[in-house]
């Protein structure tokens, strides 16, 4: 009614000097009228439909692209590298506590206190821990991961995979 100039409470037509009759107003009004018709009728939906993705996957081929890194790294740096090389976005990522419970299974880590301790075996393999400060003062440990570390994570992605898949 307002879009054709008509006064909803009063039924009335509205002075032509009204904003309501303004033509850019009065397109603006038909175009949220054609919406709310189309909504009503069910053809469109206001809120977005969340497509479930699919449980993790990464095939041979992307696993073999992983871009090793001289440098030790983070997990969560590794994490979003094998993330990266998804290419189907469709599938849900591979979450880091995935690769961390897979790392103490193995007794590469160990869990004290709800932090992550090294063991022999990590150290051997090239895990090095340092004891880092946060901005409001506390400290914590951040592991870093080497390149035999990294290539023992890649070559072990199967098991990771299913890890992260249970978990969902």
């Amino acid at each position: 009614k307002l879009a054709n100039g008509i006064n909803p409470l009063t039924e009335q037509n509205v002075a032509d000097t009204d904003v309501i009759n303004n033509v850019r107003i009065s397109r603006c009004l038909f175009y949220v009228s054609g919406i709310l018709d189309k909504v009503i009728k069910s053809e469109i939906s206001l809120s977005p439909k969340r497509q479930r993705k699919s449980p993790f996957f990464i095939s041979a081929e992307e696993i073999e692209k992983y871009p090793y890194s001289q440098m030790p790294i983070t997990i969560s740096e590794i994490a979003r590298r094998i993330n990266g090389l998804v290419l189907d976005e469709s599938v849900k990522r591979l979450k880091v506590v995935s690769i961390t419970q897979f790392l103490c299974e193995s007794d590469y880590l160990q869990k004290s206190d709800g932090h992550c301790l090294l063991t022999q075996k990590s150290k051997d393999l090239g895990m090095t821990m340092e004891e880092r400060q946060s901005s409001n003062g506390n400290t914590y440990n951040l592991i870093f991961y080497g390149i035999n570390a990294q290539k023992y994570i890649v070559e072990n992605l199967p098991s990771i995979v299913k890890i992260n898949n249970k978990e969902m």
